[in-house]
């Protein structure tokens, strides 16, 4: 059968993140003999797209959809059956497994899978392929006259093994062309090797556990060390961003696959997602051998009753910065994840989260204003006591989502700003690990010609900087004004790439 999977999008993406997701699902498929193509909208046109679409001429289309681009999916769906009338579209993803039924309502969507997707859609299309009854297929959610009928539950993949590669099915090059975000050295790769999360954090779950369910499932580490030592000798890959929640809290796993890249002598670099609460010094001191360089922490605040009673974190400010600074002590570079706008949050809570920030100084700091999604704790949360400001979720990242009693949109977005460096940043050179990461980027970057990044860099870095500024030292209504201003002659916000 051919098929055709599509992570919507507006070909605007910068980053050489890869859909892996779909990525699983086409290169089980293929090997399971059917024709199967990838569509990432994120770095093509609309016209390129159309032209894909009419000439592979697909009988079956699959659709990724998270919340933030659920809109441009359905209306990806309505222009593939206006097109395509006989083509099945089949939507999946985060959403369409929190709301089935929801995104079932929609005359453009034929069926939704629901959970984890390779099994499901392979016996799904195979049934498709012989229009045979799909009533019996487990985890999806399909149209019965009026009715939206959705089936048992499918059972998880226990070995992971089993799937081909993602990146088997993928056109790398089209990828490895868009530099990777600072401090990622090129050529760089996104891999993803386990599989849920066993922490109860209310802005994940249970989203996460319906997904993927609660059990922790990871790829074999000589599976895991084949795929980065394939890719190395394929596409010179340099560096492997782990995806994965949080690579860390199995520390078997994640020792042996220190010890095995060790001694393989891949010489590679690492970067990874981790908790506070599940590493040490001699942990990371492995994982520094092994070539891990960038720790990326969800440090999320630095008040204990925000991390407590509304988030659920399960770690503490004081977690928090011991492990910035044993990455410090170890010269592993930090990047901290923060969440400012959270329900009941005011000013004296961002003050703490900032004052953590400052005292520890980590190399880059991504300040995101906390965006409540369907099937979480926190939304239902912020549903019951009407606390949303936002019900459209497309593009609206800079945008307040939730009443807060103290705290507007300008003072939100000044706060931001004055944490915010997850960008190259100049006046963090003087800090001699950030001057060997970033020369050890850019001499990257000039070695495989990508002189765009650097570039990029360097405008990033100095907006940022500039942004940082006024941030700190204005008041919030002639900040305002300078949004506005800002708004007014380029078109976008400060910082909006």
């Amino acid at each position: 059968m051919k098929i055709l999977l599509i992570f919507p999008g507006r070909g605007m993406m910068k980053e050489n993140v890869l859909p892996l997701g779909i990525a699983y699902i086409g290169a089980y498929l293929k090997s399971r003999n059917h024709d199967v193509k990838i569509c990432d909208m994120r770095i093509i046109n609309f016209k390129d797209f159309k032209k894909i679409l009419l000439d592979y001429s697909p009988e079956c289309v699959g659709i990724h959809a998270n919340t933030t681009n659920l809109k441009v999916g359905l209306k990806t769906a309505k222009f593939i059956k206006k097109k395509l009338p006989d083509c099945k579209v089949v939507c999946g993803g985060p959403h369409p497994t929190i709301a089935p039924k929801e995104v079932l309502k929609n005359k453009f969507v034929d069926v939704v899978v629901v959970g984890e997707g390779e099994l499901t859609f392979l016996e799904l299309v195979n049934k498709l392929e012989t229009n045979e009854d799909i009533s019996e297929v487990k985890g999806i959610c399909y149209k019965k006259g009026k009715e939206r009928i959705v089936t048992e539950p499918r059972e998880y993949i226990q070995n992971l093994d089993i799937l081909p590669f993602p990146t088997s099915i993928l056109q790398l090059k089209d990828f490895l062309k868009k530099g990777p975000r600072f401090p990622v050295i090129p050529p760089s790769i996104s891999m993803v090797v386990s599989r849920s999360c066993m922490y109860n954090c209310s802005f994940c779950q249970p989203t996460l556990r319906k997904i993927f369910g609660r059990k922790v499932r990871y790829r074999s580490v000589k599976n895991v060390i084949k795929e980065i030592k394939m890719l190395k000798r394929r596409y010179d890959i340099r560096t492997v961003f782990f995806f994965d929640d949080t690579l860390t809290v199995n520390r078997k796993w994640i020792t042996k696959f220190c010890n095995e890249a060790i001694r393989e002598k891949l010489k590679m670099n690492f970067i990874c997602q981790s908790r506070v609460n599940t590493i040490d010094e001699e942990l990371l001191k492995r994982m520094k051998r092994a070539g891990f360089y960038n720790i990326i922490f969800g440090i999320e605040s630095g008040s204990m009753r925000i991390l407590t009673r509304v988030l659920r974190k399960g770690a503490t400010p004081e977690m928090n910065k011991k492990a910035m600074f044993l990455c410090k002590k170890l010269g592993l570079s930090v990047l901290a994840n923060v969440m400012i706008g959270n329900p009941t949050e005011d000013e004296n809570d961002i003050y703490l989260t900032y004052k953590l920030i400052k005292e520890f100084n980590p190399d880059l700091v991504y300040a995101n204003i906390t965006t409540p999604l369907p099937g979480t704790d926190l939304y239902d949360f912020c549903k019951k006591k009407r606390l949303f400001l936002v019900k459209n979720y497309n593009r609206s990242v800079y945008k307040q989502k939730i009443k807060l009693k103290h705290l507007n949109r300008t003072k939100l977005m000044k706060w931001k700003f004055k944490m915010q460096a997850f960008t190259f940043m100049p006046s963090k050179l003087i800090k001699p690990r950030y001057l060997k990461m970033t020369l050890k980027r850019w001499f990257a970057g000039i070695e495989t010609r990508n002189f765009s990044m650097i570039v990029n860099d360097l405008i990033q870095g100095f907006e940022n900087e500039g942004k940082r500024i006024i941030a700190s030292l204005t008041p919030p209504l002639t900040y305002k004004r300078v949004m506005s201003t800002y708004r007014y002659l380029f078109g976008k916000n400060i910082g909006e790439r």
